[in-house]
Order: structure tokens, then sequence, then C-alpha cells
């Protein structure tokens, strides 16, 4: 039997298929076989079974697994999306971000997010940002069919978003489409415009934290002072401050009694060592 070659889902043993094709014969053998134009699974659809085939392929090799995903920066100044400019996706994004943030740089990269070409240029559009320098990748696309999507659902595309360096949200279709795109990414979101609560909740949340924490930082230094105050107060309200001269003249009272009898000491061995030596002598 020989295949079509852009066949969506592999065959494997024991995989029931419907094939549409037709019955040639191989003369040098005399053998039958078939040329199929095209192949569906019996049941289910090929495009759910490549989906499926793909998506277990992808999670056994890891890429799904927390440990790669990459946090979205706290602060991101330069956000970068990968949409079609012709649709309401990117109006919506923006909306959203202008209305939590203003002072944020956008670099959106228009592409097809369905047809032939889809996945390539979508791909493309990722290498572009990350030359850019952005700080975060949005990926967007309304809602449609598993069909509409399948751009999303490419095992190149799953690659990239894989080994892209820059943290990437995907945000493709309603709440109840998953994509590939949605597995691998850094991070899910629901619909494009929580794509746009995500990136900038992060930043609202953080301007809000640094208040408080400011705050806490003012009471800190205020606390801190009261008692370093109380402290110079009682050192400074005790007496060696008050007249220092007291305490110095009481030292140097002391001072002077030791001076004298230090003399009074050398005075008394001088004259033992010099009675010592003139017995010696005599």
């Amino acid at each position: 039997m020989k295949l079509i070659k852009n066949l969506l889902f592999n065959i494997k043993e024991g995989l029931h298929i419907l094939i549409n094709g037709y019955v040639s014969v191989y003369e040098k053998r005399g053998e039958y076989q078939i040329v199929a134009l095209d192949a569906r699974p019996v049941g289910k659809g090929s495009l759910i079974l490549a989906f499926e085939q793909l998506k277990e392929k992808l999670e056994k090799k890891g890429y799904f697994d927390c440990i790669h995903k990459k946090n979205i920066p706290i602060l991101p100044n330069k956000i970068g999306i990968v949409t079609s400019v012709g649709g309401a996706v990117i109006r919506d994004i923006i909306s959203v971000l202008e209305r939590k943030f203003k002072n944020f740089h956008l670099i959106i990269r228009d592409v097809n997010v369905q047809g032939i070409t889809s996945s390539d240029e979508i791909c493309k559009a990722i290498d572009d940002l990350c030359q850019y320098g952005v700080d975060v990748i949005i990926l967007a696309r309304g809602g449609g069919s598993l069909e509409d999507l399948w751009a999303f659902n490419t095992e190149k595309l799953a690659e990239k978003i894989f080994d892209c360096p820059v943290p990437l949200i995907s945000a493709v279709g309603h709440e109840t489409d998953y994509t590939i795109s949605d597995f691998v990414a850094d991070k899910r979101a629901a619909t494009p415009s929580v794509a746009g609560e995500v990136v900038i909740l992060n930043k609202t949340e953080t301007v809000e934290n640094l208040k408080e924490a400011s705050k806490k930082i003012k009471n800190l230094v205020k606390s801190k002072m009261a008692i370093l105050k109380k402290e110079f107060n009682f050192l400074t309200s005790r007496r060696i401050f008050i007249k220092p001269e007291t305490i110095l003249n009481k030292f140097n009272q002391a001072a002077g009694e030791l001076c004298i009898k230090l003399i009074g000491n050398m005075k008394r061995l001088i004259r033992a060592r010099e009675k010592y030596y003139l017995t010696i002598v005599s």
C-alpha cells in the first residue's frame, strides 16, 4: 500500500483507518497494491489523532515539564506580540495593556495565523522578536475550529517555543481551546485579552508592592531613629557629659599620685642597687 506523503498522523499497528484511493497492479511481480489518495482514522478525525500523537511525543520528551518553564518578567518594558493585525485580537490586547499601564514598548509582528505557511511565519516572527530584545512574547489568535488553529499544533512551532530564550505566553483561541503551543509555552492565557492581563498584572502588583515596601521602610527608619534618639538622650544626660571636668580632674589626680609613687619606687630601687655595688667593691 502506498500512502500520501503529507499524512498528518502516524499509522501504527492495530490502527483502523479508512482509505480513499484505487487499486493498481505491479506487473513485474504480479502484485496488487492500493494507492491511497486520502486516509483517516475510523471513529476519530485525523487532526485529533495527529494532535494526540504529537502531544504524547512531546510530553515524553519533557517539553511540558515545569522545570523548563521560564518566569514571566516582573517589569517587562518591551513586549512582543505575534498575531494577525487584521483581527480584533491585537486591539483587545492593546486595550487591556493601556488600561492597566501606560509606559510600555510594544513590538507587533504581523503573521498569517491560518493556512499552509502560517506555522513557518510564526516561527520566523518569534526569532525576529528575540533579536529585537523583547522581554516577553505573546502568541495570540482568536478562536476557531481545530483545523483553524492547526498552525499552533505543529511540531516545528513546538520546538521553536521550547528553544525560545524569551519567556512566551500562548493565548490561542477561547478558554476551552487547547493547542500544542499552550502546553509548551511558559504560560498559557485562556484568551488574548487574558494575556494582556497576565503581562501587566505583575507590573501593577510590583508597583503596589514597592509602595508598600517603601512605607514599611519609612516606618522602620522612624522607629530606629526614635530608639537611637532615646539612647542618645540617655547617654548625654549622664554626669560625664554634663560635667566632664569633674571626671577628668579625678583621673588627673589619680595619675599624679601614681607618678609620685613610681618616682619614689625608682629612687628606692636606685639606692638599693647603689648600696649593693658599693658593698661588692669594698
